[in-house]
C-alpha cells in the first residue's frame, strides 16, 4: 500500500515540474467504436483505434508541446491487428505525461483474436452423431468456416500450442507461438475436447519407453522419426474408452496429443500423438525422460486432447482441420449476443522508453502474445485493468524504474506477468511493484506465472489461487509480503506455490506476511509444500507467515544464509525442512570438486549445480571480498570464508508454531523440522535453531473461517511478533473497487477439503480427479 502512495505522489510532483516547461493544456483525444480514423479525435468527433489516436498525438505534438496526453476510450470494444508502439520518438520527450484509459461507466474492452458470429452455428445434423460421444446427440452446434477467414486462425489446436497446420494443411514443427489455439465465450475460455474431461487417465502398461533426449550426449541427436513412422513411446490405459471411435477420428485428423505426467510429477508435458490403435496410443517422435508406467508406486498420468468424439461436456470445442468445421457444446443458450472468439495476435500495446504513462480501467481479451509491454522508463503504471484469455502473458514490465501493475485481475492466461529491473552488479534498485492484483485459472503449469527478477522489486497484497502455476523469484532486495496462495498445486509435484533456487547471490530477499493454504498434494506423490528457496539457494528471510493445509510442510530450504522466524504451520507436519549436508570436511571439498568439473569442461558450463560461476556473473569474481555486496550482505562473507555453502549455515530458524496435534515427536521429523537423511542436531554450529513451539486452533480469532488472527487475550511465546493478518490480501482503494469477498471464498474453499489431509495418504485412481476444480462455468 505504502508502494502505491508514494509512487502516485511522484507522479504527481513531476506533472507540477512539467507544468512549468509545457503547455497546461492536456491534449484529449476521443475514441469511439462508432468512430473513424480520418475525425478530428474530440468528443464529438472521435477516432476508431489506437493506432488512429497514435497519429493524432504524433501530429499534435509536433505541432504544439503538451504537458500531458489523454487517449479517452468510449464504453465498446476495440480490435487491435498490429501491435501499437509508443516512443520518445513518437512523444518527443519521455516527460510528456500519457494515459489511456476508459472514458464511460463500464470499462472499455481492447480484443485481439478473431470474433465468430454466433449465427454461423448451427445444431449438428444425426448424419454426423456417429462421430459423436453418445452424450453429445441434440447438444453440439457446429459452423462451418470453410471459405471464411475465420477458418485460417485455426492453425495450432491444443492447449499449449504442440500442433501447427500451415494453410496447405502442411505439418510443421515446432509451432509459431503467436498461432491461435484458445476459443473463448464471453469472459470464459472453453475446453479443447478431451479425455478424460478431469484430471487424467492412468497408465497401465507401457509396451515401449521410447526414445529420450535428457541424456543426450553433445555430439548426439534425438531419435529420427515421422507421421508414418513414429517412433515414440507406446501405452496402454486403465481407463477405458470407445477405441474404435478412436481409431476412425486420428484416421481421419490424426491432429492429436497427449498430456500430462509421462515419467516426473513435476514436469508436465504435451506430446503429439504418431499412432492409435485398438486401446494403443503411440507418440510421434522422442520425450524428454521417456515414458513409464508409474513413479514411487504411482501411475502415470495422460489426457488426450483434440477428439471430437470426446467432445462430451458444455463448454467443450474442436475444430475438424480438414472440413473447416467448428464443433461447440454451448455453455447457454446460442445468443446472437454471445461473443465467440478464436484468442491470438502478437502484442497489443508496447511503451518504450517513456515516462509517466499510465494505463486505466480497460479490458484487455482474447490475445495473443502479450498485452502490455514497458521497456524501460519511469513511472509507468498499469493499474485497474483486467486481462483474459490470452494465448500467453498480460504484462511485461523490463526494467526502469517505478514501473508497476496496480488493482488488475488477470484470468485465462497462461501467464500473467513479468516485471524486471535494477541492477545486480552495483546493486542498484528499479523499485517496480506489482501490486493488489488477483491471478487465477492461468495454464502455466510450474514456476512462472508472476515472474519477479531484477533488485528491489515489491510483490504485495495479491491474490493467487485455482492454478497449477507459482510466483517465482530471483535476485537481490526483493519484497513478497502480503500476498494469499491458494487452491494450487494440485495436479504438480515437487511444487511450490512461491519458489526461487540454486542463486549464491541472492540475498536481501523477504518472504513475509503470506497466507499460504489449501495446496492439496497428489497423495503419495513428490512433496507439494508452501514456499522454497531450492538447490542451495541463499539469502532469503522467511518470516511472519501463515500456512494452513500446505501440502508436505510449510518452508524448505538448504543452502545458507536463510532464516525462518516467527511462522505458524496448521495441519501440516513442517514448519521447515531441508536435504542433509555433511559438515565433515573431505566431503565438503569434494562437493567443490564437483564445481570444478565445470571449470574443466567435464560438465555443462551454467548448470543448477554450477553455483558459483552463475553467482560470479552477478557480483564478479569472489564478489563477496568487494562492494557493494561486501558491506551489505555481511553473511554472504562469512558463508564463503566458512567455505560450506553447501549446508543451512548462518541461518536462524526460530520462534515458529506448529499445530499440535500434526506435530512428530520423533525421528527427523521431530517437532516440525525435518531434515531428510539425518536430524536437525546435524545442522551447522553456526545456524541457530529452536524447536517449534505447539498451538492450538483455540488462539485464533475464528479457525473455522481461516482467520488466523490471534486473539487478543492469546500470549504468545516470547519474541514472536503476532501476524497482522487481517492485512494479508487485497483491498479497496482508488484502483480497485470491489474484489472477491475473503469469508465467502475462504469458508468455500475449506468446506470442500474438510476432513482431508494436504499430504500423504494413498493415491486412489478413481478419486483422484476430485482435487481438480471444475471449469468456472460448469461450478
Amino acid at each position: 500500500m505504502k508502494k502505491c502512495n508514494s509512487n502516485l505522489l511522484m507522479f504527481l510532483f513531476m506533472n507540477m515540474l512539467l507544468g512549468n516547461v509545457y503547455s497546461q493544456e492536456a491534449l484529449n483525444i476521443y475514441l469511439s467504436p462508432k468512430g473513424n480514423d480520418f475525425n478530428s479525435g474530440t468528443v464529438d468527433s472521435p477516432v476508431n483505434t489506437l493506432s488512429g489516436a497514435k497519429i493524432l498525438i504524433q501530429k499534435s505534438i509536433q505541432e504544439k508541446k503538451y504537458r500531458e496526453v489523454n487517449v479517452l476510450l468510449a464504453d465498446g470494444d476495440y480490435k487491435i491487428k498490429e501491435e501499437v508502439v509508443f516512443d520518445s520518438l513518437l512523444m518527443m520527450s519521455k516527460d510528456i505525461k500519457l494515459s489511456i484509459k476508459s472514458n464511460g461507466k463500464d470499462k472499455a474492452t481492447i480484443s485481439g483474436g478473431m470474433r465468430i458470429p454466433a449465427s454461423l452455428f448451427k445444431p449438428v445434423r444425426s448424419d454426423v452423431y456417429a462421430r459423436l460421444h453418445k452424450s453429445a446427440a441434440g447438444k453440439v452446434y457446429v459452423a462451418n468456416l470453410k471459405g471464411d477467414a475465420a477458418a485460417g486462425v485455426f492453425n495450432v489446436l491444443g492447449e499449449e500450442g504442440e500442433i501447427h497446420k500451415n494453410q496447405s494443411g502442411d505439418l510443421i514443427l515446432p509451432p509459431k507461438s503467436s498461432d491461435y489455439s484458445l476459443l473463448t465465450w464471453n469472459e470464459f475460455s472453453l475446453q479443447l475436447a478431451q479425455w478424460p474431461n478431469r484430471g487424467y487417465s492412468h497408465i497401465k502398461e507401457v509396451i515401449k519407453e521410447g526414445p529420450t533426449t535428457r541424456w543426450l550426449k553433445p555430439e548426439e541427436s534425438p531419435a529420427p522419426y515421422s507421421l508414418e513412422n513414429p517412433t515414440g513411446g507406446k501405452f496402454k490405459t486403465h481407463e477405458q474408452t470407445d477405441w474404435a471411435k478412436w481409431d476412425a477420428e486420428f484416421k481421419k485428423n490424426g491432429q492429436v496429443v497427449v498430456q500430462g505426467y509421462l515419467h516426473n510429477d513435476w514436469y508436465f508435458q504435451s506430446e503429439r500423438i504418431g499412432a492409435i490403435e485398438n486401446g494403443e496410443v503411440q507418440l510421434l517422435h522422442h520425450t524428454r525422460y521417456g515414458v513409464v508406467d508409474s513413479q514411487k508406486g504411482i501411475p502415470r498420468r495422460a489426457r488426450v486432447v483434440n477428439m471430437l468424439c470426446e467432445l462430451d461436456q458444455p463448454g467443450e470445442w474442436y475444430f475438424d482441420i480438414q472440413e473447416k468445421k467448428l464443433y461447440l457444446w454451448p455453455i447457454s443458450a446460442m445468443k446472437s449476443s454471445v461473443n465467440i472468439s478464436v484468442a491470438g495476435g502478437g502484442n497489443m500495446l508496447r511503451f518504450d522508453q517513456l515516462s509517466n504513462v499510465s494505463i486505466e480501467n480497460i479490458v484487455f481479451q482474447n490475445g495473443g502474445e502479450l498485452a502490455i509491454g514497458i521497456n524501460g522508463g519511469e513511472n509507468n503504471k498499469v493499474v485497474g485493468c483486467d486481462f483474459r484469455n490470452f494465448v500467453k502473458k498480460g504484462v511485461d514490465i523490463n526494467g526502469g524504474k517505478n514501473n508497476g501493475i496496480v488493482a488488475c485481475t488477470f484470468k485465462g492466461l497462461y501467464s500473467a506477468a513479468s516485471i524486471s529491473g535494477g541492477d545486480r552488479k552495483t546493486l542498484e534498485a528499479c523499485n517496480n511493484y506489482f501490486i493488489n492484483n488477483e491471478i487465477a485459472e492461468c495454464r502455466l503449469r510450474g514456476y512462472g506465472v508472476v515472474g519477479i527478477h531484477g533488485v528491489g522489486i515489491e510483490c504485495s497484497h495479491n491474490l493467487f489461487h485455482t492454478m497449477n502455476g507459482a510466483l517465482i523469484f530471483k535476485g537481490n532486495d526483493i519484497t513478497i509480503e502480503y500476498n494469499e496462495f491458494y487452491n494450487m498445486g494440485w495436479e504438480m509435484g515437487d511444487w511450490n506455490a512461491c519458489y526461487t533456487g540454486s542463486d549464491w547471490a541472492s540475498f536481501g530477499n523477504k518472504f513475509q506476511y503470506n497466507f499460504i493454504h489449501h495446496l492439496m498434494e497428489t497423495p503419495g506423490a513428490y512433496p507439494v509444500e508452501g514456499v522454497r528457496n531450492d538447490d542451495l539457494g541463499m539469502g532469503v528471510a522467511f518470516n511472519s507467515n501463515v500456512f494452513y493445509k500446505s501440502g508436505r510442510g510449510s518452508i524448505a530450504f538448504s543452502g545458507a544464509g536463510n532464516d525462518c522466524r516467527n511462522n505458524i504451520a496448521l495441519e501440516t507436519t513442517t514448519v521447515w525442512q531441508a536435504f542433509y549436508a555433511s559438515k565433515d570436511v573431505d566431503k565438503v571439498r569434494a562437493e567443490w570438486e564437483k564445481r570444478r568439473a565445470y571449470d574443466d569442461g567435464i560438465k555443462r558450463r551454467g548448470d543448477k549445480e554450477d553455483n558459483l560461476w552463475r553467482a560470479e556473473q552477478n557480483y564478479g569474481k569472489m564478489g563477496w571480498l568487494f562492494e557493494p555486496y561486501k558491506s551489505k550482505y555481511l553473511t554472504l562473507k562469512k558463508i564463503m570464508n566458512d567455505g560450506n555453502p553447501f549446508a543451512p549455515s548462518f541461518g536462524v530458524i526460530n520462534k515458529n508454531y506448529v499445530q499440535e496435534s500434526s506435530m512428530s515427536t520423533s525421528g527427523s521429523n521431530k517437532g516440525g523440522l525435518y531434515m531428510h537423511g539425518c536430524t536437525v542436531e546435524d545442522l551447522p554450529i553456526t545456524t541457530s535453531w529452536e524447536y517449534p513451539k505447539p498451538i492450538t486452533m483455540d488462539a485464533f480469532v475464528d479457525a473455522s473461517t481461516l482467520n488466523f488472527k490471534m486473539k487478543d487475550d492469546f500470549q504468545p511465546m516470547v519474541g514472536f511478533d503476532k501476524i497482522p493478518f487481517e492485512e494479508i490480501g487485497l483491498f479497496i482503494d482508488n484502483y480497485r473497487r470491489s474484489m472477491p469477498d475473503k469469508d465467502k471464498y475462504r469458508k468455500a474453499i475449506k468446506k470442500r477439503f474438510d476432513g482431508v489431509k494436504s499430504n500423504g495418504g494413498r493415491y486412489d485412481m478413481k478419486t483422484a480427479y476430485k482435487r481438480y476444480p471444475l471449469p468456472i462455468y460448469l461450478e
